[in-house]
């Protein structure tokens, strides 16, 4: 799911700080850094989106959204703010300071990695309880149905075990859901 892969983005997105900033390897470019950040990126921000754009219910979204986006912008100018302070100039014109940088970036960004987790297993949780009550209704519904035999909702229940997959439905406690 997307925990996995922010958490691989996370892992990537450390080793290229390592290597490109903290203890620079000469022998591999510049290019390949930053093509290594722009993967890491994507492979971070595009799961952690689409997971987030599963917090709020459908007629909270548009609102959710656009706080997200401006406070993800105000973060954004922080942690610019706080870079440039944290870096200088050294005589021979080189940066100072871009380790603690990264290795400041390599916390927020597990930081970022634990929250994707915690978001994940809430909005799983919130999926298995509205499709829980779903089920219950409609098992409700074919129960009283005088025409609607056994079979018919044993077949009903099935369709809904493909919809929800074989680790989300279970009929009796709904347990794999939230884990």
């Amino acid at each position: 799911g997307a925990t996995l892969v922010v958490a691989s983005g996370t892992t990537l997105y450390a080793a290229v700080l390592i290597v490109g900033f903290i203890y620079p390897v000469d022998a591999i470019s510049v290019r390949v850094i930053l093509v290594g950040l722009m993967i890491s990126s994507g492979l971070r921000f595009v799961p952690m989106m689409a997971l987030s754009s599963l917090i709020p219910r459908p007629e909270e979204r548009a609102r959710f959204l656009s706080l997200e986006a401006a406070v993800d912008s105000v973060a954004v100018t922080i942690g610019a703010m706080l870079g440039a302070e944290m870096l200088s100039e050294r005589p021979d014109g080189s940066l100072a300071g871009i380790d603690d940088v990264a290795w400041l970036a390599i916390a927020m960004t597990t930081v970022y990695a634990v929250l994707c987790y915690a978001i994940g297993r809430g909005v799983r949780a919130r999926i298995a309880e509205t499709a829980k009550r779903y089920v219950d209704e409609l098992d409700a519904l074919l129960s009283a149905s005088p025409v609607v035999e056994e079979p018919a909702r044993q077949g009903v229940r099935d369709a809904l075990a493909l919809c929800f997959g074989d680790s989300t439905y279970d009929q009796q406690t709904w347990r794999h859901v939230a884990e």
